[in-house]
């Protein structure tokens, strides 16, 4: 835990969380249709959608920044 930098509030968590929410992800898979569609069918839940991957490549986006050496040039 210590290596990774993850907290310990976050782990417990996502750990009792996660079986509840892969559980109604399949159930509303199943449900629709449409498959991954359902989740951008409303505009609320397809703006949470939209949010959601905006702040994951955001995310990745500012570990590589933070990863790219600092050359002490300038910019």
């Amino acid at each position: 835990m210590r290596k990774l930098d993850i907290p310990i509030a976050a782990f417990i968590l996502s750990f009792i969380l996660a079986p509840m929410i892969e559980k109604t992800l399949i159930q509303s898979l199943s449900i629709s249709q449409t498959g991954g569609l359902i989740f951008f069918s409303r505009p609320i839940s397809g703006t949470i959608m939209v949010i959601a991957i905006l702040i994951f490549i955001f995310s990745i986006v500012m570990r590589f920044k933070k990863a790219k050496p600092d050359n002490g040039i300038g910019m």
